[in-house]
């Protein structure tokens, strides 16, 4: 950018070299500086590189990298950092999931029933079955945790009985479960017994369903304490 200036503001600058023609009085002198190199802006203000995936091994946050292992910022390889939610942690891969370590509660919580225990009545005379659950944590364990029993329902609720396991055992060998038919003689298994090992977005949900004629649906909740 050019700048004039008055004459008067060159005075001190004049020459005693007879070669150098003499200024006019009335005029100005374009002067141009010197480019700093940032152009009119502040010379020393240098942009930093936006965080990515070259600059940055964790996450980025409003264009700054963050080490990505922390559940208000969780995440690798320069993406948008993620906020775990709930319980949930940053994992050492970097990812917003559950905590290995934490412990769950396994409830049976509800059930549906077929109507007929394939095409025999589950009583005598055509009622309903008086349903219980009985749970197995871990699958090999020798006795059962068993829920109370509601007598004569197609769609029993249990607000009780369940097991506490570790989620990272929850998550590699899971616990077994069968819902039973109390009878005066021997109890009618409704449905086979069976290993369910959830899987973690089923955690992160909170329950996992089980099914197999003639239990038409066995509803477990999955809470962490």
């Amino acid at each position: 950018m050019a700048l004039a200036l008055p004459l008067a503001g060159l005075l001190a600058c004049s020459s005693d070299d007879p070669t150098v023609a003499p200024l006019d009085a009335g005029s100005d002198v374009a002067v141009t500086p010197v480019d700093g190199g940032a152009g009119d802006g502040d010379a020393g203000n240098v942009n930093p590189t936006s965080c990515n995936a070259g600059n940055c091994t964790g996450c980025c946050l409003n264009g700054a990298c963050q080490t990505g292992i922390t559940a208000a910022g969780c995440g690798k390889n320069g993406q948008t950092c993620a906020v775990c939610s709930g319980k949930q942690i940053c994992k050492a891969d970097q990812a917003c999931g559950v905590d290995p370590e934490s412990m769950w509660t396994v409830h049976p919580a509800s059930a549906t029933v077929a109507t007929k225990n394939g095409a025999a009545d589950w009583d005598v005379g055509g009622g309903a079955p008086d349903p219980y659950v009985s749970l197995w944590c871990p699958p090999s364990a020798a006795t059962p945790v068993v829920t109370p029993t509601v007598n004569d329902s197609f769609n029993p609720v249990w607000p009780s009985g369940g097991c506490t396991v570790k989620a990272k055992d929850l998550l590699s060998t899971g616990f077994a479960v069968q819902v039973f038919d109390a009878d005066i003689a021997t109890p009618d298994p409704i449905g086979t017994k069976r290993t369910i090992v959830p899987n973690e977005s089923e955690l992160v949900a909170g329950n996992t369903n089980v099914s197999g004629a003639p239990l038409t649906t066995l509803r477990i909740e999955l809470t962490q304490q």
